[in-house]
């Protein structure tokens, strides 16, 4: 006959109230609860573990060593994004991919890895490969209960911290070198800060412009510095992030604001608190509380689809506005760099390259002239009076991706914004296409 344990007093020994025994009143499984030593923490609710949806922005080593403990503690809502591929330099730090995974995505083995360690019954995890910044829309921010920074890029960073604030979400930054290790619990709503606070904005433009150049490197030509890692450090790291997430998620206290880094080569913890930066341009991002949900509109349907859609949900005509995004205007067209001549280019500005707009002679029979920078005719907006050549195209080949918000006006300035809520199934479809 199993062991069963009813907890009834707190670990300093003082009496459980009403509302905690009522949490524990079911008695406690010791040989058959996976998570039966878990349930005695006097504070511990598994049910909201159970039910909390967790977004993993990152599957490296600290992303592997976060999932598995996600997996482990009962987490079973889990959707994690990643754009690489495994290599075998990867698995001295990651514990959830295996030599013949070589080639592999890291987001797909890590979801599938990830479901087979899970606890909880009925494991619902997604994943997503490819740019977080461009290749998947900021609505994803919307579903989810937290985000989990396990990046290794302040770029990506810079870019979680402005869609969690603009969501109201929180979100917990950890990254590692060598042996130092640190992570940042971020909440603005409740401690006023955020990432951007105290970096100066010439230092954000800086990496921001550079994962969005229409200069000559492409964004997926970006190379990614090598950063010295050991997987001590990830795994010192995830713990924490993992511990706060679960404090957050089971309402106990969470120093959002607060920075903590350990030093292992001599074994020196500190901690700081950030205080609110009045001079923050992160603080003028708009907070977006109520977005107009799309179900009948994709990444592959038309813009002329979504501004009939938009139209049918606010009652209006509106206008689409790129203007405050960051790369994803359209360029349908530019002067050749040699001879002024217009070449069709026809992709979103953060895929262009300088070498696009050089026209089919001059690519033939390059002048003796040196190049010109190149001048590009973005379009940043999108009505029913605009050229029906770039209504008829689907909102993916225009730079717009999947589940994606974006800002709309009427005709008196009033500002909506609209999601592409017809890709929430296909995007999550183990957590919402069955149940949303």
């Amino acid at each position: 006959m199993p062991l069963v344990i009813t907890k009834w007093t707190k670990a300093d020994g003082k009496t459980l109230n009403n509302e905690e025994i009522s949490r524990v009143r079911e008695p406690i499984d010791e040989k058959n609860d996976p998570f039966a030593r878990q349930k005695l923490v006097d504070w511990w609710d598994q049910d909201k573990i159970s039910s909390a949806r967790v977004l993993v922005m990152g599957a490296g080593a600290i992303g592997n060593e976060t999932l598995k403990n996600l997996a482990l503690l009962g987490f079973r809502q889990i959707f994690i994004c990643d754009m690489d591929t495994i290599e075998l330099s990867n698995l001295s730090r990651t514990l959830l991919f295996r030599p013949s995974d070589e080639g592999r995505e890291k987001a797909a083995v890590a979801a599938e890895r990830v479901r087979e360690m899970c606890l909880a019954s009925d494991p619902r995890v997604d994943y997503f490969t490819g740019d977080i910044m461009f290749s998947l829309g900021v609505g994803i921010f919307r579903y989810f209960d937290i985000i989990l920074g396990c990046l290794d890029n302040d770029a990506t960073r810079f870019y979680i911290d402005k869609y969690a604030t603009v969501f109201g979400k929180p979100w917990i930054n950890a990254g590692i070198s060598g042996l130092f290790a640190g992570f940042q619990p971020i909440f603005s709503e409740r401690s006023g800060t955020c990432f951007h606070c105290g970096v100066e904005d010439s230092v954000i433009t800086k990496v921001m412009s550079r994962k969005a150049s229409c200069g000559k490197t492409a964004i997926a030509d970006l190379s990614v510095g090598k950063i010295p890692t050991i997987q001590v450090a990830s795994a010192i790291v995830s713990g924490w992030q993992t511990q706060e997430t679960v404090k957050y998620i089971t309402g106990k206290d969470v120093a959002f604001g607060n920075n903590y880094y350990f030093d292992g080569a001599g074994n020196n913890f500190t901690v700081s608190h950030k205080r609110p930066d009045s001079a923050c341009r992160h603080h003028d991002f708009p907070r977006i509380r109520e977005v107009k949900e799309l179900h009948d509109v994709t990444s592959v349907s038309t813009m002329a689809d979504l501004l009939a859609s938009a139209k049918r949900a606010i009652g209006k005509s509106v206008t689409v506005d790129l203007s405050e995004e960051m790369g994803r205007d359209f360029i349908p067209a530019a002067d050749c760099v040699y001879c002024g001549n217009t070449v069709k280019i026809g992709v979103p500005h953060y895929r262009f390259r300088d070498e696009m707009a050089v026209c089919p002679a001059c690519r033939a029979n390059p002048p003796a002239v040196e190049a010109m920078d190149p001048w590009v005719y973005p379009v940043t907006e999108y009505s029913e009076e605009s050229d029906p050549a770039l209504l008829a195209m689907t909102l993916d080949t225009l730079g717009i991706p999947p589940l994606h918000v974006l800002r709309v006006y009427d005709e008196d300035e009033n500002v909506y914004y609209v999601e592409l809520t017809g890709d929430l199934p296909i995007v999550c479809p183990q957590i919402f296409g069955k149940f949303h």
